[in-house]
């Protein structure tokens, strides 16, 4: 059994590693003349009477002896609003906080699926393998729930978005411990579905971040956001070893439900921005 396991893990690291190679191999630096290939192009000036940058327009045209025009798209107001937020502008914000706290409470349904929902399966359901069935498939569903959740917030408001995903969790996780009477086809449905609404927390998240504060510090600024996690963790570990034992499965999913739902109210204050 232990040859077994050593041959899987070299199988898999051997998999990972000609997938990140390939990876690596795709990875390519853009050309240095690809803006000038863009219709319309766009300039930048600096107005004087407001020290601000805004976008200016450049259309090519042939019907004119000027081949190009130029119009100014954004009004000054608009023009605040492309502002590129530093670390410390950001951590001046309210928005910030409440970011980090919306998803400080909805993470803590991914972690704790990611680390318990066998030990869940396993109360009512014997056969191993396909528990470990289930988790594969889920990871199937995860990666594909991004592009969904993708899409979506490219059509709607990050808002209008985050709620509907706060929404979905406290559902299913509510109806969770009815799987035990479902069987096996609804616990494998209901960890699926936990998969493809949790995805979409580190799709709406990052994007509200690049929105809200720019692109030109995205890396840091999104990794103060995503520094909630030095407490959740934590949590995670707590809620897993501790409470489990004393409220059950049951009375876990309940409370990631009001943790959800705690989310949820958060993104009532919340003022989104529009670039």
């Amino acid at each position: 059994m232990i040859t077994l396991f050593k041959s899987v893990f070299l199988l898999l690291g051997g998999t990972y590693a000609l997938t990140q190679l390939f990876g690596c191999l795709l990875v390519t630096s853009a050309p240095h003349n690809h803006l000038q290939e863009v219709k319309p192009l766009v300039k930048k000036i600096s107005l004087p009477s407001i020290n601000k940058t805004i976008a200016i327009h450049v259309v090519d045209t042939q019907e004119t002896e000027s081949s190009e025009t130029s119009s100014i798209m954004k009004s000054t107001e608009e023009c605040f609003k492309l502002e590129d937020y530093t670390p410390m502008q950001m951590l001046h914000t309210r928005e910030f906080y409440l970011l980090f706290w919306i998803m400080f409470f909805i993470t803590q349904t991914a972690n704790f699926t990611n680390a318990m929902y066998k030990a869940f399966g396993q109360t009512f359901i014997l056969d191993d393998h396909f528990l470990a069935l289930v988790g594969a498939i889920s990871a199937v569903f995860n990666a594909s729930g991004r592009i969904v959740w993708g899409i979506i917030i490219d059509k709607y408001s990050f808002k209008f978005s985050i709620r509907i995903l706060c929404v979905l969790a406290i559902a299913f996780l509510v109806s969770m411990p009815s799987t035990v009477y479902g069987g096996s086809c609804m616990f494998a449905g209901w960890i699926c579905a936990l998969y493809i609404i949790i995805s979409g927390v580190f799709v709406l998240i990052p994007t509200c971040v690049a929105t809200q504060y720019g692109t030109k510090y995205l890396g840091i600024n999104y990794g103060l956001v995503f520094s909630n996690m030095f407490i959740g963790g934590p949590l995670t570990a707590i809620l897993t070893q501790t409470l489990c034992k004393i409220l059950g499965y049951e009375g876990m999913f309940y409370i990631l439900a009001i943790f959800s739902a705690i989310g949820l109210l958060l993104t009532i204050p919340f003022r989104e921005s529009k670039r």
